[in-house]
């Protein structure tokens, strides 16, 4: 008899026990199925001995026959020891959009707490992004209240009302209300400050910021306002300790303690690591990267500072690879997030592998780092492999990538050699340019045509820059007048003639020649100011397929005054004038009779007379100055809708040298006597 007393207390309890982790809202026995957990993102940790998941977006819970969907859940898994086995025990909680399906039944609802119990496991399956592993508790909104109903002992239950909540103290800083959630939350004023201090389960939100503390205080300065009216709070100061965990923007903050100046946007956080996200392309999917160090500052708006840190994207406590460097900057604006890391090595587990002074990347850069390439085979150059590269995405990105890109080209041309490039585009308000330089050791020796290979070492340099002369209130102010100073500056050097002919055919085809010049210039109304200076740094045409490998005036420099269409007498007249004086270079060109040969001596295919521009001897260079000024004056008119427009010009031109025929053998020459020229029309 007591044998059979003491079995039937044990199926009792085994039954009870069942009964309590399976409860009633579902009604048939699935323990013999695995628990599987499907959703967008799932993320686990440990605590006291419970692992914890917390599911968000398109959550599917599925054992058995039974299925559970939800938009959030929270559940607590446990391990228990009975008899001969082991048995796992989930609490769970949905939130938003649950709905219950068993036995062909489908129930809606907004709320779900229920546990289930099973012999054979849990399944997790991440859809998104790989399950996120962390050393300390998440505290989600919809994880507290699961929290919460788990350590009241409530029963099961689902409910169609959404989940109440507490009602906040609400604090209106600047215009912006703080709603502070806590266990116990005190305030008080202390010379003109208004301290608050919430204890317990701390949530504070601010815009689209949410802390989350064990304990707060929060000092906000109270200024005096008008009459019969509150005072004005402006939120100063915070501090935080305990489980803390700040979401700004992307970010998640994680720290032991924290404290901010909110006027100044500057802080420390205490044991802290910041999860950021990196973006595709980078990836092709979105991707966490964990940043962690003792002591982590706050500069300013998204600036941070960590001194001896570590960075991996790796999301275990104690990741399995990771970069430790000696100091970490991070600095972010809306358009980008940059971290830049000195001195790292990168650990597989404990063990140092690779060594790299610096690093930088731009968590949301929108290039890829190999920003183009390019393989192939030609007669010139053999097979070749032509690669672009996004320097920014490399290092230099956290000062310089708002304004400007950079832009790495590395070649290799099997019978020419290695080749490096580097084109550098930049705009800000006032000013805006481009600058562009290409290398090669060269090592045939000749290019097309069998033209000999005027040196091994070969490339150009190219700067053209932009500068509006305004004043610096101006240019803050993104206020741009179109009438102040503007300058235009060109500096080119090209190491041989037929470079540009041999390796940038299309730039040779379609764009002007290579100049070194200075062009200052201010329009207003209808006058304007010139004043142009130039000389080249090379002695000849870089594009030597087209007309232009003949003379070309240099001015050194050239000034013009300009007026277009001023109005005379009521109206009825119009006066245009420009005048100019320069002091110029007539000759530029100093080909020789041997380059010419080379050159010129092609046959039909590129005539002499297309090319060369030939006159009886070739002049050597010689400066002159010329003064020039030019004069008209015009009176429009109409007669049976016939347009008139009746006008007369002078002009006069002078050279302090002129041309001197030879009387013997009739060619020209330099050195000649001063002369003007008057023009009338």
């Amino acid at each position: 008899m007591r044998f059979f007393s003491i079995t039937i207390f044990f199926i009792f309890l085994i039954l009870c026990n069942k009964n309590f982790t399976q409860g009633a809202l579902i009604t048939t026995d699935v323990s013999q199925h695995p628990i599987f957990i499907n959703a967008n993102t799932i993320s686990t940790w440990d605590k006291n001995g419970v692992k914890v998941f917390l599911a968000e977006g398109n959550v599917k819970i599925e054992q058995g026959s039974a299925q559970i969907l939800a938009n959030s859940v929270a559940a607590w898994f446990t391990k228990v020891d009975i008899a001969q086995h082991v048995e796992g025990h989930m609490e769970i909680y949905c939130e938003g959009n649950a709905s219950l399906f068993q036995e062909g039944i489908i129930e809606n609802y907004e709320q779900i707490y229920l546990r289930l119990v099973t012999s054979a496991g849990v399944v997790v399956n991440p859809v998104n992004v790989p399950i996120k592993s962390f050393e300390e508790e998440q505290k989600t909104e919809v994880y507290l209240r699961g929290k919460k109903i788990r350590a009241e002992g409530r029963e099961e239950f689902a409910a169609k009302e959404e989940p109440t909540v507490g009602p906040p103290v609400s604090i209106s800083a600047e215009g912006e209300p703080i709603d502070i959630f806590a266990d116990d939350i005190d305030t008080w004023i202390e010379k003109d400050v208004r301290v608050v201090v919430a204890i317990g389960n701390v949530r504070i939100k601010r815009g689209d910021e949410t802390l989350n503390a064990d304990n707060v205080i929060l000092h906000l300065d109270q200024e005096k306002s008008e009459k019969d009216k509150p005072p004005k709070l402006i939120y100063k100061e915070m501090y935080a300790e305990g489980n803390v965990t700040l979401i700004r923007e992307d970010d998640l903050i994680i720290a032991e303690k924290v404290f901010e100046n909110i006027k100044e946007e500057k802080g420390i956080f205490v044991n802290s690591t910041i999860r950021s996200i990196i973006r595709p392309p980078i990836f092709r999917v979105e991707t966490p990267v964990y940043i962690d160090g003792a002591e982590i500052k706050h500069r300013g708006k998204g600036q941070y500072d960590i001194n001896n840190g570590r960075y991996s994207l790796c999301s275990y406590g104690h990741p399995h690879f990771y970069f430790k460097s000696s100091r970490i900057r991070i600095f972010k604006t809306p358009k980008h997030s940059i971290a830049t890391a000195k001195k790292n090595i990168f650990y597989a587990g404990n063990l140092p592998l690779i060594y790299l002074p610096r690093l930088s990347f731009d968590l949301k850069r929108r290039a890829k780092i190999l920003e183009d390439w390019e393989t192939g085979s030609t007669s010139r150059f053999g097979r070749f492999v032509k690669t672009d590269w996004d320097v920014y995405s490399i290092a230099f990105g956290e000062k310089m990538d708002d304004w400007s890109d950079l832009t790495l080209s590395a070649d290799y041309l099997s019978q020419r050699g290695p080749a490096l490039g580097l084109d550098f585009e930049y705009a800000k308000t006032n000013y805006s340019g481009y600058m562009n330089t290409y290398y090669i050791r060269d090592e045939k020796t000749t290019d097309i045509n069998s033209i000999p290979v005027p040196q091994k070492d070969r490339g150009q340099f190219l700067w053209r820059h932009r500068q509006l002369l305004v004043d610096q209130e101006k240019s803050e102010k993104d206020e741009l007048p179109t009438n102040d100073w503007r300058v235009d500056i060109e500096i080119s050097h090209v190491s041989d003639r037929s470079f540009f002919r041999e390796y940038f055919q299309q730039e040779l085809k379609t764009e002007k020649d290579r100049e070194t010049i200075i062009y200052l210039r201010k329009i207003y109304d209808n006058r304007g100011i010139t004043l142009l200076a130039e000389h080249q740094l090379r002695t000849y045409d870089t594009l030597v397929d087209s007309e232009r490998l003949n003379r070309k005036n240099e001015s050194l420099p050239e000034l013009k005054y300009r007026i277009i269409g001023e109005p005379l007498w009521k109206g009825k007249l119009n006066f245009t004038s420009e005048t100019e004086i320069a002091y110029q270079n007539r000759v530029f060109d100093r080909i020789s009779p041997e380059i010419e040969e080379q050159f010129l001596g092609r046959g039909a295919s590129l005539t002499a007379e297309r090319v060369f521009d030939r006159v009886p001897v070739r002049l050597e260079p010689e400066e002159t100055i010329r003064f020039d000024t030019d004069h008209t004056l015009n009176a429009p008119f109409s007669i049976m809708n016939v347009r008139f427009n009746p006008f007369i010009g002078a002009r006069f031109t002078g050279y302090s040298e002129s041309v001197r025929v030879n009387p013997v053998t009739q060619g020209n020459e330099g050195n000649g006597t001063p002369r003007g020229r008057i023009l009338g029309s």
